[in-house]
């Protein structure tokens, strides 16, 4: 914890995070497994905000994930480790100490200046054309992290986090688009009386692809998008040119 107040030099939350990590791993970073739930407690804030303190952190490189990256699931917390060796190094930015002898030219006074005429104009025809400044190269936009979004009170964590994980194994990529539609619509069906957690394990115990609303009497989107396809294609008729669009609007963000 030491190394957090002596080299650590971003303050508010992070430092707060940085110094509760410090207390519960060991003397080399490690055995560190505490869930977003108890980080926020901890340095008093809302889940939301110390997971992107978190999320701050592992940019920054003072944190690392060695273990169950995906999270999400209650009692398998992902597993991180502090950068003992970045914290180590004192941060060239550091304010001085202000026990610092200052240096003894600063109380030289300063001989007066003789009034001399200008030479300017004739010195800077002579004076080599200044460079123009070399513009840093842009950072890269951090890549997009639907475990990270803002989840709204009726979309538990821990089934968001089922839903990503399950579309990760299946090698189907979730965009910010597709993950802010999906929540869209679980937030929809929830105020017509539908469970998303429910909507959810419904979709990866299926095998879909997305999420369909539940229909009275068992039905829902996916069967009828098969009783569609079935229809058109009995009728001897081209499936692309016919279900162009439709599949789309049955699956939705799938």
């Amino acid at each position: 914890m030491s190394l957090v107040w002596e080299n650590f030099t971003a303050g508010g939350t992070e430092k707060l995070a940085m110094l509760a990590l410090a207390d519960w791993c060991n003397d080399e970073g490690g055995s560190l497994h505490p869930s977003i739930s108890t980080i926020a407690k901890k340095i008093n804030v809302s889940e939301s905000q110390a997971r992107r303190t978190v999320h701050k952190l592992i940019d920054d490189g003072y944190l690392e994930v060695i273990g169950n990256h995906e999270g999400g699931n209650p009692g398998h917390s992902r597993r991180y480790k502090i950068n003992i060796k970045m914290l180590s190094t004192p941060s060239t930015h550091a304010t001085p100490s202000v026990d610092a002898t200052p240096s003894t030219h600063a109380r030289r006074p300063l001989a007066p200046m003789r009034e001399t005429p200008s030479t300017h104009a004739s010195l800077s025809t002579s004076e080599p054309p200044s460079e123009p400044p070399v513009n840093p190269a842009p950072k890269k936009p951090a890549r997009f992290d639907p475990m990270a979004i803002d989840l709204p009170d009726c979309i538990p964590e821990d089934a968001w986090g089922r839903w990503i994980t399950y579309r990760r194994q299946r090698k189907l990529s979730t965009t910010e688009q597709t993950a802010f539609a999906q929540i869209e619509k679980l937030v929809a069906w929830r105020g017509k009386g539908h469970s998303p957690p429910k909507i959810i394990d419904e979709s990866i115990a299926n095998g879909w692809q997305g999420l369909f609303e539940p229909k009275v009497g068992g039905t829902n989107n996916a069967s009828s998008r098969e009783s569609v396809i079935a229809a058109f294609t009995g009728s001897g008729q081209r499936q692309p040119a016919i279900l162009e669009g439709y599949s789309e609007r049955l699956v939705g963000s799938g």
